[in-house]
């Protein structure tokens, strides 16, 4: 999607919404997905007139403009000062990729209790628990919580995935190859050692990008809040 076309989209809110709508929720870090409020699911919205205008979908969750124009207000000032056609994909990027890895977990999650629900005796008349998906009938507190929640289960995927990412030996090994393929001499290892972590890193998360992306439909919305671009998975 067009930064243009999110760029319209977010002028919608901003231009009737209060200057609150930009609240500090945290910053974002290299590697990492950034805090925000949960993003509505389907179920919140109603009607054919959003006062929330649609940005995209990712599975069942819903990003909308308050979602990114929050995201920027919790970013540091000097990020805030770039022009948006880098700071409008930036954060619309990392936003979409919180939600594949929400979704991810999400998915693991269900498949456990399956799993665990088949090994245990069924019971007549119990009903089954509420799965928690959606904000719409939560309080300010429940979704303080729950964004809480979700973070903590963020940081934890992203931890446990990028443990032993970089290594001496990838290091080392990556140093080797780009030594071999290159004409010129390259400095010392030491000299280019943290060049050559950041890489690893982004590897793995274009890697994980890749996966998290298989499985979950992501589509985009134009102004007139109709589907734009649509990546749909078998």
């Amino acid at each position: 999607m067009t930064t243009t076309a999110v760029a319209a989209i977010l002028a919608l809110p901003l231009a009737t919404a209060p200057p609150a709508l930009a609240q500090d929720t945290g910053t974002a870090s290299p590697g990492n997905t950034m805090d925000q409020s949960p993003p509505e699911t389907a179920s919140d919205a109603a009607g054919e007139t959003r006062a929330d205008p649609l940005i995209v979908t990712v599975g069942e969750t819903e990003i909308t403009a308050s979602d990114v124009t929050g995201a920027i207000g919790s970013l540091p000032q000097n990020l805030q000062q770039r022009p948006a056609e880098q700071l409008i994909p930036f954060v619309v990027d990392q936003l979409v990729f919180r939600a594949l890895v929400l979704e991810s977990i999400a998915a693991d999650s269900d498949e456990a209790n399956q799993t665990a629900s088949e090994d245990m005796p069924s019971t007549e008349g119990s009903e089954p628990a509420s799965d928690g998906a959606g904000t719409g009938g939560m309080s300010q507190t429940d979704k303080a919580q729950r964004m809480q929640a979700d973070n903590a289960a963020v940081k934890s995927f992203m931890d446990e995935r990028m443990e032993g990412v970089v290594t001496d030996e990838k290091v080392q090994a990556a140093y080797d190859a780009a030594a071999e393929k290159s004409e010129a001499e390259l400095p010392p290892l030491k000299d280019v050692r943290l060049q050559i972590e950041q890489q690893l890193r982004q590897q793995e998360l274009a890697a994980l990008r890749r996966e998290l992306e298989q499985t979950v439909d992501i589509v985009f919305y134009g102004p007139d809040g109709k589907p734009r671009d649509v990546s749909v998975k078998p």
